[in-house]
């Protein structure tokens, strides 16, 4: 089961750099969705934080606001980490 899910989380963080806005949204949903399942101190969770900080920058509304969420329910010190340095940045926006 944790093989599946860590392959799960892997393919949904590289889906966070596809070229289409759709696909993009969708990969961020499904992390938010999964998001308290993610365990701390993991590659997993190294990889996802990673993808969705670089997501926090996207074009696209609805990626940015799903990314912030996905951390959100992440909610480890890595991810959370990501998160308030994101609205320190655009808190003057």
């Amino acid at each position: 089961m944790q093989l599946q899910q860590a392959q799960l989380c892997a393919a949904l963080a590289g889906m966070l750099a596809d070229n289409e806005e759709q696909v993009r949204r969708n990969a961020a949903y499904s992390l938010a969705r999964l998001g308290v399942a993610i365990q701390p101190g993991t590659a997993e969770e190294s990889a996802v934080v990673t993808a969705l900080c670089v997501a926090l920058k996207d074009n696209y509304h609805y990626v940015r606001g799903l990314a912030a969420l996905a951390l959100q329910r992440i909610g480890t010190p890595a991810a959370m980490g990501v998160a308030l340095d994101h609205l320190q940045v655009v808190r003057f926006d």
